[in-house]
């Protein structure tokens, strides 16, 4: 890719500092561009415009400010006025609509760094520049906002610096309202203004109680206001009607009361609140001050006047670089757990900084956000590419998910609860979360090669009794073998649903089948009984490791069988769902008529092993149909206009052709699993490809003229509905990132992991001749460097292994993959020493 094609009109990537992008044009901009902060006890939002929300203890705890989805501009900010700025019209130290009554636009720089969000705006006259930060541990916001007089004369400036708070639980029942479960007041503490609110428990539950405190600097003079009503006025948060006016109502330094004691005086109960102040002061020619806003959730339902002063120590500009630092820190680690270099150095950058910064987001964000709920195939898929990063983490989440299988039939719920093992979970039928999390499972356990996992006893969904690891793994397969439970065709039964969503009635009675939910099994009868069998040598295991194997791979020739002779169709490729009625959908010809090719169920056609040579080149011939010139669609036509019944909300119509997966790209799988199959099938360049069109950056492929978003940003999908056509739809919020971190490492590198060692296959194309690798391996240090020989880069099949050395030696034993059938390369776990040099010639 040519590095010019990453520059956009609207910013650009910072190089020279990871995991940063800067945004030079936020007034050309409309649509957010978010970037995520998080320490995993408070998650904040931040974008062009300013703070967007924040969550204590994500994903589950309270919300403790928010926009609404309408809104755009900062629930949280610092308003200044001063007859000798800007003809004496109000500005905000965020994007404003009151710029456009400025005679000059401000100069604007935003940069988005790991470590902090900065933004400056100079008007000429006057700058203005933010910093919004998390302390490295706790459940706080720093916010630090400095005005610089550039004049040459003194002035007088008012500042509001103001918080609309929420602070309560992300979703209610739709009779209730935030505020009913809220007292404010206002107070002070030595030199600080101090607001603090205690949330109430809807449900009379003492372990539903919060306590958050705001705190502002405190000035001479200093007036407050603590009703959101009496500061909008009949303005709004934008322009209060109090800023316009210059007064609030509350004279601070008549305020006798400590923080978290009410009286009539300084109370809001019931009503919105906002914590808003209201200074004077003066600033000499080129003089500038910083005011500091501190907003913390205390761990009880009092205030906590230890821990609200120890934010105090953010008003020293030490305390804010010693913090900075810690974050640096932790990032120069993330970073350097995998990185890869090619030579191309965008590329590098982004693979490097941008996609382990987005997965651990994602990890966070955990797909439920905010909901207290993660999906067992969604948290499964994503913390795949979570374990390279976060062993520990990924095996807490594999274990949350296991503790969460129903006991009666090894069945898993669509989603299940973060806050308790007893729920509430979603219990929608869904049929794919027991074969995501056995995926799961051997990926956690061959990377980590940690078989202690084995010895562990877990609880069930409907039975408190703990069980061993070995048994929850064989009743995840006794769901799926059981007789009710395979349909007529010999697949499995779909339900509720498999990976797609929205086909969710295909299955409703009891007949419908999923060709992916198939597939997907098919891996998981060929990989855990090799994985059983290798935890035997350490842990207690009881079943017969040899004949589960004989049995499972025997089951799943079969499931083979059946698929080929089932659900291949007569135009050469996969159908995808047969349904109640007795159709096959997403089929050479749907109940409709039309012909549907539907990437997934034959990308994993590929991956599973299922089909031989001939019928994989016959499914390739027909993905072509998918591609357009954004990439590849999830699948060929749009469902809808004809109703199709026995299907789902697409089919029904009540999703348009277009939006988010119908008849789309659908980043996940059409790009994600494509990626995957096409190196299985050693299709190098082609895989290249789909990465970059997975990828958000190339200014060629994602113009952000057309996405509206961050190039920095992957994202769910891009829509092609009219008027919005290739408009990004959330970014961050998708198993893509775990599935990019996974392509780029796992499929096209070529790092795969066995329950013997490594097992390495590289799928490189051809436009790179030399790639270095440094990663971890069972505690171990690895530098993998491919040559991708010019002759190797002139065959078709580019990335056959010619050689392999360790530390100077031949090494590596071809093996055959028991998934795929595909010849691979093994070095084996013990050949490994503390530091290790691999060079692969292809």
């Amino acid at each position: 890719m040519n590095n010019e094609n990453v520059k956009s009109e609207y910013g650009y990537f910072d190089l020279q500092k990871h995991g940063t992008y800067v945004i030079t044009h936020p007034e050309e901009l409309n649509y957010p561009w978010e970037y995520i902060y998080q320490n995993r006890d408070v998650l904040l939002r931040v974008d062009q415009f300013g703070l967007v929300n924040c969550q204590a203890r994500p994903p589950h705890d309270i919300v403790l400010f928010r926009r609404e989805l309408s809104d755009r501009y900062s629930k949280w900010n610092m308003l200044f006025k001063c007859t000798e700025f800007n003809g004496g019209i109000p500005f905000s130290n965020f994007h404003n609509p009151l710029n456009a009554y400025f005679s000059v636009t401000p100069e604007a720089r935003i940069e988005f760094s790991p470590e902090k969000a900065v933004y400056r705006y100079d008007f000429g006259t006057h700058e203005v520049e933010t910093t919004v930060l998390l302390p490295f541990h706790g459940t706080a916001v720093v916010m630090r906002t400095k005005i610089t007089n550039k004049t040459e004369k003194k002035v007088r400036v008012e500042g509001y610096p103001a918080l609309y708070p929420y602070v309560n639980k992300a979703y209610l029942t739709p009779w209730d309202k935030y505020e009913w479960y809220l007292e404010s007041m206002a107070s002070k503490d030595g030199n600080k203004a101090v607001f603090f609110t205690k949330l109430f428990s809807s449900k009379a539950d003492p372990t539903e109680r919060r306590a958050v405190a705001f705190t502002a600097d405190l000035l001479p003079e200093t007036q407050c206001e603590i009703s959101l009503e009496n500061y909008v006025g009949n303005g709004d948060f934008v322009l209060p009607e109090s800023v316009k006016r210059g007064k609030l109502a509350i004279d601070i330094e008549n305020v006798c009361t400590e923080p978290g004691v009410f009286d009539r005086e300084n109370t809001v109960f019931g009503f919105p609140p906002v914590y808003a102040c209201r200074y004077q002061f003066d600033l000499l020619p080129n003089e500038s001050r910083i005011f500091t806003q501190t907003l913390i959730m205390f761990d009880g339902e009092t205030y906590d006047s230890a821990a609200n002063r120890r934010l105090y120590a953010y008003d020293r500009e030490e305390t804010v670089l010693e913090e900075e630092k810690k974050w640096e820190r932790f990032y120069d680690d993330l970073f350097s757990k995998r990185t890869v270099l090619t030579g191309e150095p965008m590329f590098d950058y982004y693979v490097n900084t941008f996609l382990p910064l987005q997965m651990y987001w994602t990890a966070c964000l955990d797909r439920g956000w905010p909901t207290g709920m993660h999906g067992t195939r969604d948290a499964s898929n994503d913390f795949m590419g979570i374990i390279p990063l976060y062993p520990e983490w990924s095996r807490q989440t594999l274990l949350s998910l296991i503790s969460c299988q129903r006991r009666k039939d090894g069945w898993y719920p669509r989603q299940v609860s973060t806050v308790s093992p007893k729920g509430p979970h979603d219990m929608r039928n869904f049929c794919d979360g027991g074969v995501f999390v056995l995926e799961f499972l051997y990926e956690y356990v061959t990377q980590t090669c940690d078989y202690t996992v084995f010895e562990e006893k877990l609880p069930w969904l409907d039975d408190e009794f703990r069980s061993p690891l070995e048994e929850h793994i064989l009743s995840t397969f006794f769901y799926y073998l059981a007789p009710e439970n395979i349909g007529e065709h010999g697949l499995v039964k779909i339900y509720g649903g498999d990976w797609l969503d929205s086909v969710n009635r295909a299955g409703l009675k009891g007949r419908g089948e999923s060709v992916m939910a198939t597939e997907q099994l098919i891996m998981s009868l060929k990989l855990i009984p090799l994985l059983l069998k290798k935890a035997k040598e350490t842990v207690v295991i009881s079943c017969d490791t040899e004949e589960l194997t004989v049995r499972y791979n025997a089951i799943a020739e079969e499931f083979k069988n059946q698929l080929n002779r089932f659900a291949f169709n007569e135009h050469g490729f996969m159908n995808s769902v047969f349904n109640d009625e007795g159709n096959w959908l997403f089929s050479d010809c749907d109940p409709d008529g039309k012909e549907r090719v539907y990437g997934p169920s034959n990308y994993y056609a590929i991956i599973s092993g299922t089909v031989n040579k001939q019928r994989e080149d016959s499914i390739w011939k027909n993905i072509e149909k998918l591609k357009y010139e954004f990439g590849y669609k999830l699948f060929s036509e749009g469902l809808g206009e004809t109703p199709i019944s026995s299907h789902g909300r697409m089919a029904s119509g009540d999703i348009p052709i277009g939006l988010w997966a119908n008849g789309n790209m659908y980043n996940h799988g059409s790009h994600g699993f494509l990626g995957r199959a096409l190196t299985v099938s050693g299709k190098a360049e082609e895989a290249y490809d789909v990465l970059e069109y997975l990828f958000p950056y190339d200014q060629t492929r994602h113009p952000v003229r057309i996405t509206k978003s961050a190039p920095y940003a992957i994202v769910n999908c891009y829509q092609g509905v009219p008027y919005f056509y290739h408009r990004a739809a959330m970014p961050f919020l998708t198993g893509t990132v775990a599935m990019s971190e996974r392509l780029v490492y796992n499929w096209i590198v070529g790092i795969g992991y066995s329950t013997e060692g490594l097992l390495l296959s590289p799928c490189i194309s051809k436009r790179f001749k030399h790639i270095e690798v440094d990663f971890s391996y069972d505690g171990k240090k690895i530098r993998l460097e491919i040559e991708n020989s010019e002759e190797n880069r002139e065959k078709a099949d580019s990335g056959k292994i010619v050689s392999v050395l360790l530390d100077g030696k031949e090494t590596g034993t071809p093996v055959t993959d028991p998934v795929t059938g595909r010849k691979k390369t093994l070095i084996y776990r013990e050949e490994l020493q503390a530091q290790n040099l691999i060079k692969i010639i292809c």
